[in-house]
């Protein structure tokens, strides 16, 4: 992965986490928003490791192609698919970051 790759999508994840931290000045003190604002950060920063893996697991069963063409051409339509894309991400970007993490760290000991 980049380094281009990885602050390009980093931005994306501290967008959301900007997102959570936007409406944590309502309550800033209780134990819910501060455990709520660790998760958002740390889910933030693996963002991009998230994206990745799910963007590998897709490419293996699927083509290229079939995300650019019929239903996922680009149109208006495509940016709430966008949204809900990024937000899936962000909720799964903590195991799914950690599994491939591990992942990558146990493919560079064994080439």
């Amino acid at each position: 992965m980049t380094l281009k790759y990885y602050l390009g999508n980093l931005c994306w994840g501290l967008v959301v986490f900007g997102i959570i931290a936007f409406g944590w000045h309502d309550e800033p003190q209780t134990t819910a928003m501060r455990t709520l604002m660790g998760l958002g950060l740390l889910s933030g920063l693996i963002f991009p490791f998230a994206k990745k893996a799910i963007e590998r697991i897709a490419l293996k069963y699927s083509t290229h192609e079939q995300w650019t063409t019929g239903f996922y051409t680009e149109t208006p339509m495509k940016s709430g698919l966008y949204a809900f894309y990024f937000m899936l991400i962000f909720v799964v970007a903590i195991p799914v970051g950690a599994i491939y993490l591990l992942y990558l760290a146990v493919s560079k000991k064994s080439t």
